[in-house]
């Protein structure tokens, strides 16, 4: 009997599991996989649940948190062997998991305090799904670009004269994106100051629109018609 209603309460305090009163935080302990770009039908997550032990947080002797993953995937295409990977967000650990399939599969304990999970095909070693652990929000989402930095520049000579100009026009040229103004002292890291929409913005000038009217009343009888057309107008502020 006492086992069976530890079975239970096991059961109900699953952290993926329905979100109950005054228990854990789904987006704590749940890491949704999104797939690669390409690739439909496959998703799953992986719930974070906690390491049998003494005490209510299991960390490593040195201090770091550790995670049983308990993977739920669905839509993995048959033929083909898959493995779970985690690995730090540097990339300069990595670490296999072990083999994973369609349904709940639960693997070695993750002991990094912020992580990438990875989900590899085999043998090609495609990668068909990924997700970040919560531990992981406070970084910007687009690190990627932040860390690898001007890459695209000739130099670092042509990173700083890229980096000034971008400082000085803040209103860009026709047709591109205006930089947001920042203060003299503050540096920006180069990917930032090359980062812009893949669009085309849409900046009205002044000759093209009407100045605007003041707003009017106007009284409408039974049958009368309004027609409304909206459009661009410019306007001072003071």
């Amino acid at each position: 009997m006492l086992t069976a209603l530890l079975l239970v309460a096991a059961a109900v305090q699953r952290p993926c599991e329905p979100q109950a009163p005054l228990g854990p935080s789904h987006d704590l302990y749940c890491i949704e996989l999104v797939p690669t770009p390409g690739l439909t039908g496959v998703s799953g997550r992986v719930e974070l649940s906690q390491p049998p032990g003494p005490f209510t947080i299991a960390v490593t002797v040195d201090g770091r948190s550790r995670y049983l993953p308990v993977f739920e995937l669905t839509g993995l295409p048959p033929g083909h062997g898959y493995v779970a990977w985690a690995a730090t967000p540097q990339m300069d650990s990595i670490v296999r998991l072990g083999a994973v399939k369609n349904g709940t599969t639960q693997l070695r304990a993750i002991d990094f305090n912020k992580f990438t999970v990875l989900i590899s095909q085999q043998p090609s070693g495609r990668y068909v799904l990924r997700g970040q652990s919560p531990s992981t929000r406070l970084f910007p989402p687009d690190l990627l670009e932040f860390s690898v930095g001007a890459m695209g520049a000739g130099g670092a000579g042509q990173q700083s004269d890229t980096m000034a100009d971008a400082m000085e026009h803040h209103h860009g040229g026709a047709g591109e994106w205006p930089m947001v103004p920042t203060p003299p002292q503050l540096t920006m890291l180069p990917a930032e100051m090359r980062l812009r929409p893949e669009v085309t913005p849409f900046l009205p000038s002044d000759s093209a629109a009407p100045p605007a009217h003041p707003s009017q009343r106007m009284q409408l009888h039974d049958g009368d018609t309004l027609r409304l057309a909206a459009g661009v107008v410019t306007r001072a502020f003071n």
